[in-house]
């Protein structure tokens, strides 16, 4: 329900940018996936197309979800636009099965309503639908923590496998591993810890692949993020360059706003991955996992500030966020009136922030 729920308000916002059309001008499906046809996306639908020889930039986008619309491409007549919002929102609906069914295993079935709930209305939750990876990735990480949490070592390493084939970040799954079997097993290792060789599997294919076509392993965090500027940097870097470029430029200017919500979304994260380990809605030390590898997600999303040329130093942190599972199950446990001052900003700015992407605004 959440997923068709979702569609229908994007559509309809979709629907009402479209008021500049002709009078008796229908707005047909192809229209409105045309919309979303936005940044990323071009470099899936590109790549799926005609692989990774096209630009220069197109290793940074790691290879499972255009695979998947390649497929998808092939199976429907639609083209590969359309395609890649049919394997979003199939990714989505899966994520958000596995999202309620890990959160009522974990917490109950109030904590996995409302967790569902507190990520559908995230400001930028549309990136779930549209046609990014962002769903995808997700859905991998939620199936993999819920198979190590229920000792399906192997399925976790296969899992963790696709992660690592859709973001660089899915190689943190084999901490995670790492860190539940120790919990569970201590140093008494059984031969499903060989499981664990399965979760870089991803990655390291494609770094295979990218020597063989390029003769550089590493090309998908070298020439490919020149644009960017993105380097390995402190992870307090990107907010302290936020923090002063906030500070020197007038407040009503679009690119001091878009700053405020990147550097909003960090902090609130950050206090709610604090929550998840003290106060009275600190997870169990047996969850603990949650909130280590939520952690380990933050740091890397904000340890690779981008460059002066974006002058955006926290460019996609509200988008990558959404991969902390923890901060959002703690969103989940909080008490009604948090949960409500939460929507009553979220949701709203969530029509605002996808009516800027449909204008073709860079939004995260």
């Amino acid at each position: 329900m959440i997923s068709v729920a979702s569609y229908v308000a994007w559509l309809v916002v979709t629907v009402y940018k479209q008021y500049d059309r002709k009078v008796g001008d229908p707005v047909s499906i192809a229209d409105l996936v045309e919309a979303w046809w936005r940044f990323d996306q071009t470099k899936y639908t590109r790549i799926a197309e005609s692989g990774y020889a096209t630009d220069a930039v197109d290793p940074a986008f790691f290879p499972l979800y255009p695979f998947l619309i390649r497929v998808a491409d092939i199976i429907l007549p639609t083209g590969p636009k359309t395609a890649g919002v049919v394997v979003a929102g199939i990714a989505m609906f899966a994520m958000y099965v596995l999202l309620y069914r890990f959160a009522e295993v974990e917490f109950g079935r109030a904590v996995a309503v409302r967790t569902s709930w507190a990520m559908a209305i995230w400001p930028v939750a549309f990136y779930l639908g549209i046609g990014f990876n962002v769903s995808l990735f997700i859905a991998l990480m939620i199936g993999t923590l819920y198979a190590i949490r229920r000792g399906h070592w192997w399925l976790a390493g296969a899992l963790g496998g696709l992660a690592s084939a859709t973001r660089s970040a899915g190689l943190l799954l084999g901490l995670a591993f790492a860190y539940e079997y120790l919990r569970v097993y201590g140093y008494r290792w059984r031969w499903n810890v060989l499981a664990a060789a399965l979760m870089p599997s991803g990655l390291f294919a494609y770094m295979g692949y990218l020597w063989w076509r390029f003769d550089d392993p590493f090309r998908f965090s070298g020439v490919a993020m020149e644009p960017w500027g993105r380097e390995l940097d402190w992870p307090w870097t990107g907010i302290v360059e936020t923090i002063q470029l906030i500070a020197t430029n007038p407040l009503v200017d679009w690119r001091t706003l878009h700053s405020i919500f990147d550097l909003a979304s960090v902090l609130l994260v950050i206090v709610l991955l604090v929550l998840c380990f003290t106060g009275p809605w600190r997870m169990r030390q047996d969850q603990w996992v949650l909130p280590l590898l939520g952690t380990g997600l933050l740091l890397f999303a904000i340890s690779f500030p981008a460059g002066p040329v974006t002058n955006e130093p926290l460019m996609s942190a509200p988008r990558y966020v959404m991969e902390v599972l923890a901060a959002f199950i703690l969103l989940g446990r909080l008490p009604f009136t948090p949960v409500q001052v939460y929507t009553l900003i979220s949701l709203p700015l969530q029509g605002v922030l996808m009516f800027h992407l449909l204008n073709n605004d860079w939004v995260v």
